[in-house]
């Protein structure tokens, strides 16, 4: 298990994954059937320019598990940003004074589908 960099951000509308984190975890990504433009938090478009891929994930957050969506796009230095999805699924608890999040949710766990198969293949 490793730590990584994830952005909890209530003013997105999508899960959003890093392609160097997707490609870490020997996931395919998949083609969107339109590209999407998007835009950065101060209304310009981004530098990584239109988004093409998607993977689908686990995502297990209060001993829940939920497959989600992510879109794949370069996120500077974090490697996933859990929006509205995440926070509407699994509705963690925050305390927005101290800005920590409650610790009952923790770890969340993100890990391809196929995980347990990649597990069980032998080595060749």
């Amino acid at each position: 298990m490793a730590d990584k960099r994830i952005l909890v951000d209530s003013g997105v509308m999508d899960n959003f994954i890093h392609p160097k984190f997707v490609k870490r975890l020997h996931v395919g990504m998949q083609e969107l059937e339109r590209p999407m433009k998007i835009w950065n938090i101060d209304g310009t478009t981004n530098q990584a320019g239109r988004l093409t891929h998607f993977v689908d994930l686990l995502v297990q957050t209060k001993g829940q598990e939920k497959k989600m969506h992510f879109l794949v796009t370069d996120l500077g230095v974090e490697d996933v940003i859990l929006g509205y999805p995440w926070l509407s699924t699994f509705e963690p608890q925050f305390s927005w004074k101290d800005a920590t999040v409650d610790t009952n949710i923790l770890p969340v766990v993100i890990r391809s589908p196929d995980w347990y198969t990649l597990m069980l293949k032998p080595s060749i």
